[in-house]
């Protein structure tokens, strides 16, 4: 489809904002050009079509990645996050909500991850990221009770424990 050509005033400012626009939306130049002319679709189509091969246009965007960095148009954790959350809602497969409210906990940090170390021999090596340090004394009925009790919680925790693992709620 061919479009007429549109006269616009402060042209040259318009592209810089539109090239702006553009990198925060690289992957559709029509919304980057609707931000920018608000409901007035023609000349948003327009700008959309004919815009982003303008020269003008190019080197406004090169200019503003030099000065600001790729990162600086990259989405916020908290952004990122909304995205995941929205999408997890929209899900209509049950695995698919629970793998994205998943990375939404991870997203926001509401799950830990554990930390990976490499071994001597290159392999990985899973790492808690709380360590408990016990202090007692192995002779003393008393002071071990006291370190299970700090460890695994409630006494109903430590009979919970069955072959050296814990079970139930502990």
């Amino acid at each position: 489809m061919q479009f007429p050509a549109i006269e616009f005033e402060n042209e040259s400012e318009l592209k810089r904002q539109f090239a702006e626009l553009w990198l925060a939306l690289p992957d559709d130049p029509f919304k980057a050009a609707c931000n920018l002319f608000g409901s007035d679709y023609g000349k948003a189509s327009f700008v959309a079509q004919k815009w982003v091969i303008d020269p003008e246009v190019t080197a406004y965007t090169k200019t503003i990645l030099k000065e600001r960095g790729a990162k600086s148009f990259l989405p916020t954790k908290e952004d990122l996050a909304h995205k995941v959350f929205k999408s997890a809602e929209n899900a209509f497969e049950y695995k698919d909500k629970c793998s994205l409210f998943k990375l939404y906990a991870e997203i926001m940090g509401f799950i830990e991850k554990p930390v990976v170390v490499t071994g001597k021999n290159g392999g990985p090596i899973e790492v808690a990221t709380t360590l408990a340090l016990l202090d007692y004394d192995p002779d003393d009925p008393e002071s071990i009770a006291r370190a299970h009790e700090a460890f695994f919680g409630t006494p109903e925790a430590v009979r919970n424990i069955k072959g050296g693992k814990r079970t139930g709620n502990c």
